[in-house]
C-alpha cells in the first residue's frame, strides 16, 4: 500500500505518513540549511519520489515511494529552489525565464531557445492553460498572462493590497488561485482577459509561504503556524 501523505521537511528529511497519521518511513536527504529554507515541492513519478535537495546536500534524489529507499542521486545541484519538472531532455540547467525546446545537451541557449521574457517572478512558478502562462509576481501586486508561444504579455492586472506572494498559482475549474503571504486568496478566471478578482482571507498572525494543496474537493492551505482544509468534507 502506498503512503497516504508525503512531506519534505528540509534537513529533517522526507517523511511518509499513513491515513491514521502514523509514520511509514523517513529518508535523510542532507543536513545543510539555507537562509531561505527548503522551498521545492516533491514530485511523484512512477514508483519514485523526486526531491530537489539543493539546499540540504546540493543534490537531486529519487526515493522509492513505498519504502523511502534511495534509488539514485545526482550531485552538483547548487542554488536551485524550483520544483523538478518531468521532461525528456538533456542534462544542464536553465537560468532565465524562457521557453525552450526539449532535447540537446550542454549549452543550448542559441539552438533551443524560443523566447525570453523580463516579466517573470523570482519566487513563484507559472501555470499553463490553453496556450497561456499565468502567474503572480512575488514582489509586485500584479497578475500576469503571457502567450506560451511568443512570451508576449497578453494581460497584466494590478491587485490592490496583495502584498508579497511566495506560493505558486493553482489552476482549478478554469480559475487561477493565488495565495499571498498574509493569507489572502485571490481568484481570477484563467483567461487572456482578466476580470475583477475575488478574494478571501485567513488570519492567524503568521505568514503563508507554501503553495496550495488539493485533496478531492478541498483546498489545503499552510501557514507557518497551522494547516487549513477549506471546502467540502
Amino acid at each position: 500500500m502506498l503512503p497516504a501523505w508525503l512531506y519534505f521537511f528540509g534537513k529533517t528529511g522526507v517523511i511518509a505518513f499513513n491515513h491514521e497519521g502514523y509514520e511509514n518511513w523517513r529518508a535523510d536527504v542532507g543536513s545543510k540549511t539555507h537562509g531561505w529554507g527548503s522551498i521545492a515541492s516533491l514530485v511523484l513519478y512512477g514508483n519514485m519520489v523526486l526531491v530537489n535537495a539543493s539546499m540540504e546536500s546540493e543534490s537531486l534524489r529519487a526515493l522509492d515511494r513505498r519504502t523511502g529507499r534511495e534509488i539514485w542521486k545526482v550531485d552538483g545541484n547548487k542554488e536551485s529552489s524550483n520544483t523538478p519538472v518531468i521532461a525528456r531532455s538533456g542534462t544542464g540547467r536553465v537560468d532565465l525565464l524562457l521557453a525552450m525546446k526539449l532535447g540537446g545537451s550542454g549549452d543550448v541557449t542559441d539552438s533551443l531557445r524560443l523566447w525570453t521574457s523580463m516579466k517573470g517572478a523570482n519566487v513563484t512558478s507559472p501555470v499553463f492553460h490553453d496556450g497561456h502562462l499565468y502567474f503572480m509576481k512575488d514582489n509586485r501586486e500584479s497578475v500576469y498572462c503571457l502567450s506560451a508561444e511568443t512570451g508576449e504579455v497578453v494581460c497584466e492586472q494590478r491587485v490592490n493590497r496583495a502584498c508579497q506572494v511566495y506560493a505558486s498559482a493553482l489552476l482549478a475549474g478554469g480559475r487561477s488561485y493565488y495565495l499571498t503571504r498574509e493569507g489572502r486568496t485571490i481568484v481570477v478566471p484563467a483567461a487572456p482577459k482578466f476580470e475583477e478578482p475575488g478574494c478571501s482571507r485567513l488570519r492567524d498572525g503568521d505568514q503563508f509561504n507554501g503553495s496550495f494543496g488539493v485533496d478531492g474537493n478541498r483546498l489545503l492551505v499552510r501557514s507557518d503556524r497551522y494547516l487549513y482544509a477549506i471546502g467540502g468534507k
